[in-house]
């Protein structure tokens, strides 16, 4: 029988949980050093003329109660004692095992403790395997750091008593020990049902583990509890806290009664607030012994209020100002009217935080900046951008200031040919005029006698004279005067004022004092413009049933209108065209295969309201420009082939509402130099990057809608440039916006979002300069600098995003200043030990 009890004692021994030594976890009362969002907040806190104090400063009653509020301490550990990898909110981090942690917890009755489920079970360290709490322990009469013998410490039960993780409460037990007796009692046990948004509030707890603070005066319910129903359990309030905070109770300021327990953050400089539960909530979950507040019975003695109680009023009053003005003179006022209360200590610390620091001309450089960026009209916006230049020459903010100047200065347009004036001709003909070169006659004609030369051909065709020979294309025929007399009266009777001989080019001899023109072209309509408007249409309807006919025959400045059909074949247009679709644009279809549906290599011209596929080539795509600076608007594009819009060499279009989509590859690429202006374009569900800015590109993009693309919505690789103002960049897989290998766009008062990657990423040496942005809901982080990126930040607001909102690594650097970098899932930076050298200031973390 001895050796099966043997065998189940060694059994349970190697199965049992690991027994720990209190010397595993290393409990104490150091302080870590501040961090940047810690320094966000006090900042915050200070422009509005609070923040916590330290107890010491609280009113009698407060103090009286702070003697049940105690550190919570726990000690957390991994299965197998060895470190672990844990996202903070500083970022990635190996924590070491065990890891001790803090909340703030009151004590109850029978020596309980309330506090938050998190303390224990915190998601973040669970997940990454800190799942056995070894040992906890409580302190009170923590108030001071430089003393602490006077602190009593008790352990606590690493097995919760009750808890209701709706409400994030939970009840521990103290052990070995009668806290009760020691302290002379527990706290309260009332609460206040009825909640009020703005009702004054007071906090007692242990920020980031700090000896015992409380606020008060700034401390309320926060207005944005009338957005919830009575019935809600979540209370929220802008108490300032910090890590530490969770598990404080937050108290009716007037009576001290319980109304809340703290739970989590969320307030910030900027506003917002933070989140509790009602104490009536938890007591209805856990049954704690909490009792609706009744004021006690007060003796006529006792009516009177004190000096101190009349302080401590006036304190709150004066943080409750409306105004920083109304709260200075209310502060100064409780430092007159009670000179040696703790309240005018407090009043008088509050108002030296108050207190404006000097700016640095760095500063004021960025305040200007930032203003000019907020104004939306440009002949308000560049004096303020001047002023930068000439007030604060040598600043990021005047290097910023000379490009958004260069931006708004308009980019210089080809100027067009120089047409001689026109001189008008006497001779008894009506409407006609000559500009050197060619004698153009539209309308009703009434001519001199002499021989008339008619020569019906096609349209766009030339005839030209050399001496008495006329040469042209199709038929030359002789006609007097009279036939062509005859033709005109028949244009007039029928209403058409046109001559209806084919399309005709006459060529005659004038009795006017003027050169022989090299040719005279006869309008065939009624007026100039008519003469320059082809028709293409499948039905025979229109002068040509192909495209590419009707651009062969066209001259320079024709006009050619495009029917509902289905037309296949590519053109290159190498002179001034308008191409523009009559009618419905998803029944205007132009296709190619093997070559680009439009190659432009004009001056110039338009594209217009016409559905432009290619079928499939990787060298070709939709439409092409390398020259010229023409108009492509209202078009549908696509292509499964090459990208759908290229921009190369000195092309320099404009493209403007168009639906650029679902493309194999990218939907625009710019690159060899090519330039571009695209406005209001909604470029979608593309194969490769939405826009693609590659060696020497350097387009301007506004207003554009960007997204869901199979890889970045813009991406600048190989020395690219570009600005990108406005536009609304999403649902992408890769990053919003990619930059590297010597990329540098600027990126202004774009919306990034909801990505499947990071929202910026900036990678292999790019730079990139992004002011005024939304940056938020991405997958990962806002912006994810690596590899000798170094971009420069101001004035974004990266929020909301997956992990953290910037982060560095393996060598990437940067300047990052006036950011909001709150509410990221990870926190606000994540630099890595190999970064290179980051530059950052004044920005909410």
């Amino acid at each position: 029988m001895v050796l099966p009890r043997l065998c189940a004692l060694v059994c349970a021994l190697l199965l049992a949980p690991p027994v720990f030594a209190q010397d595993d976890c290393p409990f104490s009362f150091e302080i870590d050093a501040q961090s940047s969002a810690f320094q966000a907040l006090v900042e915050g806190a200070q422009a509005r003329g609070g923040f916590w104090r330290p107890i010491r400063e609280a009113p009698d009653d407060v103090q009286q109660m702070a003697g049940f509020i105690g550190r919570l301490d726990i000690c957390l550990m991994t299965p197998d004692g060895k470190p672990a990898t844990v996202e903070t909110a500083r970022g990635s981090k190996l924590l070491d095992s065990p890891h001790v942690t803090s909340c703030t917890a009151a004590l109850l009755p029978d020596n309980r403790l309330l506090t938050n489920v998190h303390c224990f079970y915190d998601p973040t360290l669970v997940r990454a395997g800190f799942t056995i709490v070894a040992e906890a322990q409580i302190n009170f009469g923590y108030v001071s750091k430089d003393f602490t013998d006077e602190v009593r410490s008790y352990r606590v039960s690493t097995r919760e008593v009750a808890m209701d993780r709706d409400t994030d409460a939970m009840v521990l037990q103290i052990i070995g020990a009668d806290a009760n007796a020691a302290l002379g009692g527990h706290i309260p046990m009332q609460m206040e049902e009825v909640i009020t948004p703005r009702e004054a509030l007071t906090m007692i707890h242990h920020p980031r583990g700090d000896p015992l603070q409380f606020s008060s005066g700034t401390c309320q319910v926060a207005p944005e509890q009338a957005e919830l129903p009575e019935t809600a359990s979540q209370l929220r309030h802008i108490c300032e806290t910090a890590g530490g905070s969770s598990g404080a109770l937050l108290l009716d300021s007037r009576t001290l009664a319980v109304v809340g327990l703290h739970n989590q953050g969320g307030l910030n400089a900027r506003g917002g607030y933070n989140s509790a539960h009602k104490i009536a909530a938890v007591e209805k979950a856990l049954k704690l012994g909490f009792r609706p507040f009744t004021p006690a019975p007060v003796a006529p003695a006792a009516l009177a209020p004190s000096r101190e109680s009349l302080a401590q009023a006036a304190l709150t009053e004066a943080f409750q100002a409306p105004d920083e003005a109304a709260r200075r003179a209310a502060l100064q006022a409780v430092l007159t009217d009670f000179p040696d209360s703790r309240a005018a200590a407090s009043a008088r610390n509050a108002l030296a935080l108050m207190a404006p620091k000097p700016k640095t001309t760095e500063e004021q450089a960025t305040d200007l900046l930032l203003a000019a960026l907020k104004e939306s009209d440009a002949a308000q916006q560049r004096p303020l951008l001047q002023d930068i230049l000439a007030r604060f020459p040598g600043t990021a903010a005047a290097q910023s200031a000379t490009s958004m100047l260069a931006l708004l200065t308009p980019r210089p347009v080809a100027a067009p040919k120089p047409v001689p004036a026109p001189v008008p001709v006497p001779a008894g003909s009506a409407d006609a005029v000559y500009d050197g070169q060619t004698l153009r006659i539209g309308g009703t004609v009434f001519v001199n006698e002499g021989d008339i030369v008619v020569v019906a051909a096609a349209p766009g065709d030339s005839v030209f004279r050399t001496g008495d020979k006329v040469f042209g294309i199709g038929s030359v025929e002789t006609r007097t005067t009279q036939d062509l007399v005859d033709a005109l009266d028949a244009a007039k009777r029928d209403g058409t004022n046109t001559i209806s001989l084919n399309v005709l080019r006459v060529l005659r001899t004038l009795d006017i004092n003027l050169p022989v023109p090299d040719q005279i072209v006869m309008e065939r309509g009624p007026s100039q413009a008519d003469a320059k408007t082809l028709k293409v249409a499948q039905d025979g309807s229109g002068d040509f049933d192909a495209i590419a006919q009707a651009v062969a025959a066209a001259k320079p400045g024709t006009r050619i209108e495009i029917y509902p059909g289905t037309y296949v074949g590519g053109v290159e247009v190498d002179k001034e065209l308008e191409l523009v679709g009559v009618g419905d644009r998803d029944r205007i279809i132009w296709e190619a295969q093997d070559e680009n549906v439009i190659r432009w290599t004009a001056p110039s011209g338009r594209i217009a309201n016409l559905t432009l596929r290619q079928r499939g080539s990787a060298d070709f795509g939709a439409v092409q420009f390398s020259k010229g600076v023409p108009v492509l608007e209202t078009c549908d594009l696509t292509s499964n082939g090459g990208p759908v819009v290229s921009i190369i060499k000195t092309a320099d279009p404009v493209l403007r509402n168009n639906i650029i989509r679902d493309a194999k590859m990218d939907g625009v690429f710019v690159h060899e130099g090519g330039r571009g202006t695209l406005v209001n374009n909604e470029i979608t569900g593309n194969g490769r990057s939405g826009v693609s800015i590659f060696s020497g590109g350097d387009p301007v993009l506004r207003n554009n809608v960007i997204g869901n693309g199979k890889r970045s919505g813009v991406l600048v690789f190989k020395y690219g440039r570009g600005t990108l103002e406005g536009n609304e960049i999403f649902g992408n897989a890769l990053a919003g916006v990619g930059i590297g290998t010597g990329g540098d766009p600027v990126l202004r008062k774009n919306v990034i979002r909801d990505g499947n990657s990071s929202g910026v990423y900036v990678y292999d040496d790019g730079r990139g300069t992004l002011e005024g942005n939304e940056i938020f809901g991405n997958a990962l982080d806002g912006v994810f600098v690596l590899t000798g990126g170094d971009p420069v930040l101001r004035f974004n607001v990266i929020t909301r995003n997956g992990r953290h909102g910037v982060r560095i690594d393996a060598t990437g650097k940067g300047t990052y200043i006036g950011n909001d970098l709150l509410l990221n899932k990870q926190g606000a930076f994540n630099i890595a030990p190999d970064a290179g050298e980051v530059k950052r200031r004044d920005n909410l973390e």
